[in-house]
């Protein structure tokens, strides 16, 4: 095998590597979201924080900025009442900010496994009607 040969083989292998990382960078999440702790209990106060690694401002909903899931044969939301005024976006963060949320889980919760389904609006204005684009989820948190 003569040099060009190789040198042409590790090129092509070089850019085979970067073009695999650079896809697996561009799968991941943008939007980060941290928990406190990996077990609660009913009734305890919960922090959660979320983080906004793309480069859009994105948005919460004034009425549910997050839901809270438990695992059966597939992830459940819990019932939620109508919300009883208009949906905003309110809060929002810029890229490169976060925000925590915090709130107490409620005493009747199941001894399940756990998420947060967050709702998200990208790139909308604070103050105006809020409409999701994604949902992005925390990992996953046991409820004793």
């Amino acid at each position: 095998m003569n040099k060009n040969k190789i040198l042409a083989a590790l090129v092509l292998l070089l850019i085979g590597t970067v073009a695999f990382l650079w896809g697996r960078r561009a799968t991941r999440s943008d939007v980060s979201v941290e928990l406190s702790k990996d077990i609660y209990k009913r009734g305890e106060e919960m922090q959660l924080t979320v983080g906004n690694n793309s480069f859009k401002k994105i948005c919460f909903s004034t009425c549910f900025p997050y839901y809270l899931q438990y695992k059966g044969e597939n992830w459940n939301t819990y019932n939620y009442p109508s919300c009883s005024k208009e949906d905003l976006n309110m809060p929002c963060i810029s890229p490169g900010e976060s925000k925590t949320f915090s709130f107490s889980l409620n005493k009747k919760l199941r001894e399940k496994i756990h998420r947060l389904a967050i709702p998200i609006n990208r790139g909308g204005e604070k103050g105006s009607k809020f409409e999701e684009d994604q949902k992005v989820h925390s990992e996953i948190f046991d409820v004793k």
